[in-house]
């Protein structure tokens, strides 16, 4: 063994041989104790006294209105005087007075003790050496339960039971404490009707505890624990309507319309008991409790039955009902005098109380996280919808897309077909004015028959250029008037003109033949009338926006101005005014400049 292990073996042994030759050393005291229960004040006959089991000096009859008495023979069996705490485990003891001997009554208890040293009715005794000491007791208590166990202690030992049962309840009010500023963060946050709820049932279910445990009562004044003591119907029912309150917000019960009209009718019937079964011409606290205990029941139930049918996030709420069940029923039980088993372990209740208060706030978290798994799902849910709906619309505008680019080809087809028949009937007008013309016997007539022609044809190219390019909307002037050009001076069998043309634009066909009609009558003159040296043709055309502007410069002899009332330039002006809704503009010097502006 090592020098280590041999020390503490040591140490151990010491202490078990100190606590030992301790407790041979302590002196032995014995009470023999016997009670009787009177419905008057009067002190009972000796005969009546009933003797109490030396090993449990326990009492317990639930509500009652009658007289306690119990007698007590205390012996000191020691060679010393002992002092030795009489204590009676029950902090809600409305009347305890204590007679022993010759020496004056003591009082204790809920009604008759302001500055108690204990959470427990306690009397301070001293025990002669070897002798014995005659003790009566007076118990009564009206609003309270008349249940304690009887017990004489130490006061070290009392004083030590006493700290750690103050510092476990604050311990546990701490706790709950927690929770309702939590309850309170989250109901000014989100805004949930359940978070308050759930407060206000807190509240009084801590309050209900603090009082049960002889908590509220150490600190507060004789005065309060006198009102809190009237006031055990309103507290109970308070628990109840509030407790029912929270399950119909968070249970959404109103779905369910019968399990919400018993919700209603709880509530109801809970503060209907306040002034009937709760005032002083008739007091019934059984009545409320066990109204308190068929309500816990019958909320767990209605749980379950909402959790069967779909309200998965009841699950926690459940969980906190069937363990507040077994605390209750068995504080219900001390209560109407049934077992003590509350009594004993007084901070169990209040463990319960917390655990309970966890689960229903764990109840909310489960419940976000619940709805949290439900989002998800419904996001993914719609996100499938989505992208189906998304393939459908895809598959659909594919579908239309090539429906309408096969009507569209369909289309330029036929508008190429359309205008490759109408060039082919020009032409054919063409040839029968070119027969037509040789056969004219006078000059003038010859003249006006190819000048015919050249209009015709004019509006032959352009039907030529729709048909012959995949554009059949709108004609690009530049190649239009190029081939105008080529056209006419090969029809008038002139090759030594040089043709400018500068046009970067493109018209609809409507415009693009007034405008090659236009350029076509002022060309025609000026072949007929161009000095033999001046020899050159220029075409600029620009465009901004809808705006288009035509200069056509021509050459002319000086001073040889056309006619104005001529036939080629009143075609020239009607077309440029009542077709193409322009102004033209003309100016000459070395040449004609002719310039025409119009909107598209």
């Amino acid at each position: 063994m090592s020098g280590g292990t041999k020390r503490l073996f040591r140490i151990v042994c010491f202490y078990l041989i100190a606590f030992g030759y301790l407790y041979a050393a302590s002196p032995t005291v014995s009470v023999e104790a016997s009670y009787a229960l009177n419905s008057t004040p009067a002190i009972p006959a000796e005969t009546a006294f009933t003797p109490f089991d030396p090993a449990d000096l326990h009492f317990n009859e639930g509500f009652s209105s009658g007289h306690l008495w119990i007698d007590a023979d205390i012996r000191n069996h020691g060679s010393s005087t002992l002092e030795q705490i009489l204590l009676l485990n029950n902090p809600l003891l409305e009347q305890v007075d204590l007679v022993c001997g010759d020496a004056p009554p003591r009082h204790a208890g809920l009604l008759q003790q302001d500055r108690r040293p204990y959470l427990y009715p306690a009397f301070v005794l001293h025990l002669p050496a070897g002798g014995n000491l005659h003790c009566r007791l007076h118990v009564r208590s009206l609003a309270t339960p008349l249940q304690f166990d009887l017990s004489l202690q130490d006061p070290g030992t009392v004083l030590h039971h006493d700290r750690l049962l103050h510092n476990s309840i604050l311990f546990f009010l701490g706790m709950l404490a927690s929770l309702g500023i939590f309850a309170l963060i989250m109901y000014l946050y989100s805004k949930d009707i359940s978070y308050l709820y759930y407060l206000l049932y807190l509240f009084a279910l801590t309050f209900q505890q603090v009082t049960y445990t002889g908590y509220l009562p150490y600190y507060t004044p004789l005065w309060f624990n006198r009102l809190d003591n009237l006031i055990v119907v309103p507290k109970i029912a308070l628990m109840i309507v509030t407790a029912a309150l929270y399950a119909r917000s968070f249970l959404q019960t109103r779905r369910w319309e019968r399990i919400d009209r018993i919700y209603r009718a709880v509530i109801a019937f809970a503060l209907l008991q306040i002034p009937l079964v709760g005032s002083a011409w008739l007091y019934l606290p059984e009545v409320t409790v066990l109204t308190g205990l068929v309500f816990i029941f019958f909320n767990t139930a209605a749980a379950v039955y909402i959790y069967r049918h779909g309200n998965k996030e009841a699950r926690f709420f459940i969980a906190a009902w069937l363990l507040l069940c077994a605390g209750y029923f068995l504080m219900i039980l001390d209560a109407l005098g049934l077992v003590s088993i509350m009594y004993r372990f007084p901070e169990l209740i209040m463990a319960i109380t917390v655990i309970e208060a966890m689960l229903l706030m764990l109840a909310f978290v489960d419940r976000f996280r619940i709805y949290e798994q439900q989002k998800l799902r419904l996001e993914k849910q719609y996100n499938l919808l989505l992208n189906e709906q998304k393939s459908q619309i895809e598959a659909r505008v594919a579908e239309r897309t090539d429906a309408l680019h096969h009507a569209l080809q369909i289309q330029k087809t036929l508008f190429k077909e359309l205008h490759h028949r109408v060039k082919n009937n020009l032409q054919l007008i063409l040839s029968i004015i070119r027969l037509q013309s040789r056969r004219a016997g006078q000059t003038e007539t010859k003249e006006e028959l190819a000048r015919l022609q050249g209009r015709i044809e004019t509006i032959a190219h352009t039907h030529e250029m729709l048909y012959q390019h995949d554009r059949t909307e709108r004609v690009d002037m530049k190649e239009y008037l190029q081939r105008l050009n080529h056209a006419m001076l090969q029809s008038m069998s002139q090759t030594d003109f040089r043709f400018d043309c500068r046009c970067s634009v493109t018209l609809p066909l409507r415009e693009a033949v007034y405008v090659g009609l236009i350029i076509n009558e002022l060309f025609t003159n000026a072949l007929k009338h161009a000095p033999e040296k001046m020899k050159d043709f220029a075409i600029v055309m620009t465009q901004e926006y809808k705006n288009y502007r035509l200069e056509i410069t021509t050459p002319c002899r000086k001073n040889d101005m056309p006619a104005k009332n001529g036939l080629g330039m009143t075609i020239v002006r009607i077309l440029v005014q009542e077709q193409l809704e322009g102004t033209m503009e003309q100016a000459q010097d070395d040449c004609t400049r002719t310039v025409i502006r119009f909107k598209v």
